[in-house]
Parts: C-alpha cells; sequence; structure tokens
C-alpha cells in the first residue's frame, strides 16, 4: 500500500493487462492523470477511465500521455465493446442488487 491523501491505496505494482479506473465523485482529474501515469510507466498498455456520472470513458494514450475519450473499447480477445452499453449493463447489475 502507497499513502494517498485521506487513505491507505492499493496500486499494482508490475505490468497487468488492463486498468479500469471508475471515477468517485471526490477525484479530480489532476490526480485520475497522475494515477494513468503511474500504470503507464509500469508497462500497463490499456488504461481505461469510466465516470458512471456523466456517463463517458476514456483510455489512456501512453504516447501523448493524455486521456482520450472513446465511444467503444477494444479488448485484446477482439471483443468490441460499445461504451452506452457498458453503462447499461453497471445499470442493470444495479438495479438487481435494490
Amino acid at each position: 500500500p502507497i499513502s494517498c491523501l485521506h487513505r491507505t491505496c492499493y496500486y499494482p505494482t508490475r505490468p497487468i493487462d488492463i486498468v479500469a479506473e471508475i471515477l468517485s465523485p471526490d477525484d479530480d482529474m489532476s490526480s485520475v492523470v497522475r494515477k494513468c501515469g503511474y500504470y503507464s510507466d509500469l508497462g500497463i498498455a490499456k488504461i481505461y477511465v469510466f465516470d458512471p456520472v456523466e456517463r463517458w470513458a476514456a483510455r489512456w494514450d501512453n504516447g501523448t500521455r493524455k486521456l482520450q475519450r472513446i465511444g467503444e473499447l477494444k479488448l485484446t480477445n477482439g471483443s468490441i465493446l460499445q461504451v452506452p452499453d457498458i453503462f447499461l449493463r453497471f445499470d442493470e447489475r444495479l438495479n438487481r442488487r435494490k
């Protein structure tokens, strides 16, 4: 664990296939960008950020070191997921828990 402002945070310490960062209301974009840069420096090739409130997704571009909004995710197995469908499935799972 590493120390984050108010809490202990757990980050990967070696490359993994994919990171999906889900924003929470208290996240600020500068810290999200720093996190994505950290993941990129570890060698993680696929880094995605999802905003469940505003309903958007972005992919970290390792070349420009910036987030780029996307409409679909292309997975390593060849599958393509549309961002609106991801949020629809997310909503369905939340509704099942109620």
